[in-house]
Order: structure tokens, then sequence, then C-alpha cells
């Protein structure tokens, strides 16, 4: 099953500027090459849809829509005297965790793992940087495994995939994707350029979901399981492999 829709993949905590040789597909931006340029104030924009303030860090204030569709941060400005810091106000990070809000390409979660691949390109496993990192039209991909506990007490296994495109101008996007049933689960686009390991990419989109509050947004349904169907879950996965 893995076989079948593996094409791309993987997420990076931090915004860094230092440039890294990655290949691109020539749009990975979101609706509609929004705040494409990661330069407008978006207080207007927060204000004016819908949205609620959530939290904020060292760097970024982070909002999130009433209906728990997307959830957005805003650089502070002025960290560190501006080293690795956006100017007040723009754009960060953007996660979808809902359908609806689409990407350039018009991926949404739900979509299948296969339709991210058609549509923009093929991924190769990490570490076959030699390919991703100079065929345009192409990205790589990650897995890994996160507990979780659902409503009912008892402990599941969240199997999945985190495919990753980037376009020349610096714009990533990030699918994850759940192994078992092969739907996007949430998708993360941002702007910058990565600079730690691949190998870091999946464990590390998960830890940001799970610091952030977001992973009961996104494993809802799993975590409203009754425990013998998410027990016979783990068994069919167990069956294929995952």
């Amino acid at each position: 099953m893995l076989k079948k829709w593996i094409s791309t993949g993987i997420f990076l905590l931090c915004l860094m500027y230092s440039p890294v040789s990655f290949a691109y597909v020539d749009d990975a931006g979101v609706m509609n090459q929004f705040d494409y340029d990661n330069a407008t104030p978006l207080w207007d924009y927060i204000n004016a849809n819908g949205y609620r303030f959530y939290g904020h860090d060292a760097m970024n204030d982070q909002y999130i829509k009433t209906d728990n569709s997307m959830f957005i941060t805003i650089s502070r400005g002025g960290f560190l005297g501006d080293f690795y810091s956006y100017p007040a106000g723009t754009l960060t990070q953007l996660i979808f965790l809902k359908p609806g809000p689409m990407t350039d390409k018009g991926i949404q979660v739900g979509d299948k793992a296969e339709k991210v691949i058609k549509v923009y390109g093929q991924a190769y496993p990490a570490d076959r940087k030699d390919v991703y990192s100079h065929d345009p039209d192409t990205g790589f991909w990650v897995q890994g495994t996160r507990n979780y506990k659902t409503n009912y007490g008892d402990q599941q296994k969240f199997h999945y995939m985190v495919l990753t495109y980037y376009d020349r101008q610096g714009h990533h996007l990030h699918f994850l994707a759940d192994k078992h049933s092969e739907r996007i689960k949430a998708i993360i686009y941002w702007k910058g350029w990565p600079n730690l390991g691949e190998s870091t990419y999946a464990q590390g989109i998960m830890n940001e979901l799970s610091d952030l509050g977001l992973t009961r947004f996104v494993l809802e349904s799993e975590m409203k399981e009754h425990p013998l169907k998410s027990g016979w879950r783990a068994i069919t996965d167990a069956w294929h492999g995952i």
C-alpha cells in the first residue's frame, strides 16, 4: 500500500534564511498565492475573516479560525534584533486543518495522497537528495508514527507520511498523510529555507502540531473512534505492513 502512493515529503519547524539547493515545482503557494511575497501586514485580514487569538511564542502571534479550519502565525518582529524574524504583522506559517481552503493547485485536507503526487509530481525518499535536489517537479517524503489517546482513554498509533514540495521563491508545502486511509490530514505552508536534516522533518511536524495543541483537530475522527473500531484498524494496519 505504501509503495502505491509514495511521492514527496517533509516539514521543518524553523524559518531559516540560508538557501539550500532543492528541486522545485512551479507553484507551492496557497489560496491563489495568498501573501505570496510574504510582505503584507495581516492584521486587517485576521480581523475581517473570522479568526480569534490562539496564543503566542517568542517570535509569533497565533490565530485560528472560529471553525478551526485554518491556523495562522504572524511575526511579532524584532526577535533577537530581527535575526531570523520577519517584520511585525507578516505571515510566518499557515496550516489547513479541515477541508475547504486549498493550495494553488487545488489540493485540500481530505484529498488522497495520490492526488497530491499526480498534481505536484514524483517524490522520493529523503535520502534520495541526488534526485530531488536537482530534478524539477519532484519532492521528498518521510514517515513516522505518533501515539495518541482516544476519547475512550485507550492508546493508539497514528502512522503517517509527510510529503513536501518547494518552489523557487522559497514557498513550502507539507502534506501530512494518514498511511491507513491515504488521505491528507493537514497542509502546512510557509516561506523560508530549511536548515535541518531531512530525517528530522516528519517527527518535527507532529511535535509542532502537538505543541500547538492542534493534534485534536488533525486526529479528531480518530480520537472519537470506539475501541473496537480503532483496534480493528490497528490489526488491518499490521496486516498491510503499515
